[in-house]
């Protein structure tokens, strides 16, 4: 819990600075984000196992890239819910969302 609230919540901080940025950038915060599911799983640095599968299927954790965009539509989603994003936003969210369920 303690490598969870200090390493990973902060990848989450700083989203949208990070946002397209060029992987050879993002590969050290993989790096790190690797070694703290080590650490949670306690996994040696050696040991035969995907540690991208690891990670995805027993600690439900996205790969970096994918963790930014996921995270920053969660952003946007919530904002456009709560009528605290453009208008033009929120009627584009809402359309696409009936055209989802029909």
């Amino acid at each position: 819990m303690l490598v969870h609230a200090l390493v990973v919540s902060r990848f989450d901080f700083s989203n949208s600075v990070i946002y397209r940025v060029a992987a050879v950038h993002l590969h050290p915060l993989q790096t790190v984000l690797s070694a703290a599911a080590r650490i949670i799983l306690t996994l040696r640095k050696f040991d035969r196992v995907s540690i991208s599968r690891t990670i995805r299927n027993e600690l439900h954790w996205l790969p970096i890239d994918q963790r930014i965009v996921y995270k920053l539509c969660l952003v946007v989603y919530n904002k456009c819910q709560h009528h605290l994003a453009p208008s033009y936003l929120s009627s584009f969210m809402c359309a696409a969302l009936i055209r989802q369920n029909s």
